[in-house]
């Protein structure tokens, strides 16, 4: 149908999460399976979003551009909720409309760096190689790169989210601190970060430069974030008040146990752990990471919300469990489930939000 469109045509569509995985063209002679298979593998290895959408670009026809190619000369109208850190319409759902920048060689080097010897994969390293993509283009007739009569327009986001909830805080007397929408990195580590940044902005002692050495260095902060924590937590003394970081994006989990969990539980089950070992003061944080889709991994929760010593009397043993990728059977064993965020499936995915609530007077 796209492909008889003409220039009296209009084409509508809505690019959102999990797009990559509905809008499917394999390029020959690659199959559906070879496509979900590449995919699985390399986000088990700890790929990240943009690593995993640049090979799906060059193994897919209709990534990368290929579904406005197709649609020319219509006029191409897509509408766009992100799902994807910092909002580039070249890797929302692998930019079905939106010319790809990356190379064939460019997705060849991610598959060489996390599956340097999977068999599996030996047909995808081949297309890869031989650019097979744009071969396929060419013989379609379809190598054309004018993208004129295409408009992208953003109409969800994560940003928009959390602009959302810093006007709750607001409306709640709690103090809001915008950390980043751009969250990246390894879950695991991420939680420990955050628990890592609660202790340093609770510490009572002078000023810190509170990210300094957290996060890898990879994530990128609201201008002027230091002043902004110390300002808040003053005004949080003076009025009795709270403070509210929020922070949104996508972390990533490497697999290799075979538990199971989601990116948002692994976090706050790290973080969790974390807090336990500084002797943070139960009330003084509330931790949260949350998927907007209500869906966190393999698992009917959204993620989890936990706090100091919130396992205190728990007999299991939460380190144990996070190695074994095991964070959703944890929280489900843990109080019977109590600190498990459900939410049920919200019909949308910008991402995922987290809050951390520091407290000083019971610090």
């Amino acid at each position: 149908m796209v492909c008889s469109l003409t220039e009296n045509d209009v084409l509508i569509t809505l690019t959102s999460g999990g797009g990559s995985n509905l809008l499917c063209l394999p390029v020959p002679p690659l199959t559906l399976k070879d496509l979900s298979g590449a995919t699985k593998s390399l986000a088990n290895a700890g790929a990240g979003i943009v690593e995993l959408n640049t090979v799906r670009k060059h193994i897919d026809i209709l990534k990368g551009g290929g579904l406005a190619q197709l649609a020319y000369p219509a006029q191409v109208i897509n509408l766009v909720l992100s799902d994807v850190v910092g909002d580039p319409l070249d890797t929302i759902a692998s930019g079905p409309t939106v010319p790809d920048l990356s190379t064939a060689q460019d997705a060849l080097r991610i598959v060489e760096k996390y599956l340097p010897r999977n068999e599996d994969l030996l047909d995808v390293k081949l297309v890869l190689q031989k650019d097979g993509k744009q071969q396929a283009l060419s013989s379609m007739g379809l190598s054309r790169i004018d993208y004129s009569h295409v408009h992208n327009i953003i109409i969800g986001s994560n940003s928009i989210s959390l602009a959302a909830a810093v006007s709750q805080c607001d409306s709640m007397s709690v103090i809001p601190v915008l950390l980043t929408s751009q969250l990246c990195g390894n879950a695991t580590q991420v939680g420990r970060d955050m628990a890592e940044l609660a202790k340093r902005i609770l510490n009572t002692g002078e000023n810190l430069d509170y990210i300094e050495g957290l996060f890898e260095g990879t994530v990128a902060f609201e201008e002027d974030i230091n002043n902004k924590i110390k300002q808040a937590k003053d005004l949080a003394i003076e009025q009795n008040s709270q403070v509210c970081l929020l922070f949104g994006g996508e972390t990533t989990v490497e697999v290799t146990g075979s538990g199971r969990g989601g990116r948002n539980q692994e976090m706050c089950l790290s973080a969790m752990i974390a807090m336990d070992s500084m002797n943070l003061s139960p009330n003084s944080v509330t931790f949260a990471s949350i998927g907007t889709d209500g869906q966190d991994g393999p698992t009917s929760a959204a993620g989890a919300v936990v706090a100091p010593l919130c396992s205190s009397t728990s007999q299991l043993d939460p380190l144990a469990f996070l190695k074994n990728n095991d964070s959703h059977s944890y929280f489900s064993e843990l109080e019977g489930g109590k600190f498990i965020y459900n939410t049920g499936l919200t019909g949308t995915n910008v991402m995922d939000i987290g809050i951390m609530l520091l407290d000083f007077e019971d610090s």
